[in-house]
């Protein structure tokens, strides 16, 4: 299993789907934890993204130290920036619901057209954006929607829910060195005890 990391800042990473789902949210647990401002704390480790439409397989992101550092102050998003690979993602909070507008994305060139034609991208364009949204599903178990919206590929944007499961157990072995360089506690993805 692979284990993703939420602060309180919430360090997320984008994902990808390729079906509409349209339930709505479900509402907040009673006894959710808190931070001192009165915010949902989403801290701790968590097992990554299950789907939501009966798929319970598990999924691969401790990956590489992607970290993203979402702003909740109210500003906008910058101007004049490079384009990113993880965006230039903007936070507020709806109610108990933390809402992470995504811009700026770099265009990747993992598409096989790309390495026949370098000017033709199918995966997204320009105005690529995405929308998440988390909140408390249970004690154990956060609702987690991404929305995506690129008026030049698609003909609507669409979402898709997840489930991503707390694992407290996993927070005295911390979440797994991954990089491909000496001190590797996982050679050939065997994960040693500590």
């Amino acid at each position: 299993m692979r284990r993703v990391a939420f602060l309180s800042a919430l360090a997320l990473a984008g994902v990808s789907g390729a079906y509409t789902q349209s339930a709505a949210p479900p509402t907040a647990p009673p006894a959710m934890p808190r931070t001192a401002d009165g915010k949902p704390d989403f801290s701790g480790i968590y097992q990554w993204p299950t789907y939501l439409a009966g798929d319970e397989r598990g999924h691969s992101h401790e990956f590489q130290r992607m970290t993203r550092i979402i702003p909740l102050d109210g500003r906008p998003h910058r101007e004049g920036l490079e384009p990113m690979y993880y965006g230039d993602p903007v936070g507020h909070w709806e109610g108990d619901t933390l809402v992470i507008e995504t811009t700026n994305f770099k265009r990747w060139a993992l598409d096989d057209y790309y390495y026949t034609n370098p000017k033709e991208f199918r995966m997204h364009s320009d105005a690529f954006k995405t929308i998440e949204r988390i909140r408390w599903k249970s004690k154990t178990a956060l609702y987690y929607q991404l929305t995506v919206d690129d008026p030049k590929i698609f003909t609507k944007p669409w979402s898709q829910e997840f489930e991503v499961i707390a694992k407290p157990e996993w927070e005295k072995a911390g979440l797994y060195e991954y990089v491909c360089e000496e001190n590797n506690r996982c050679p050939g993805g065997k994960c040693e005890a500590q």
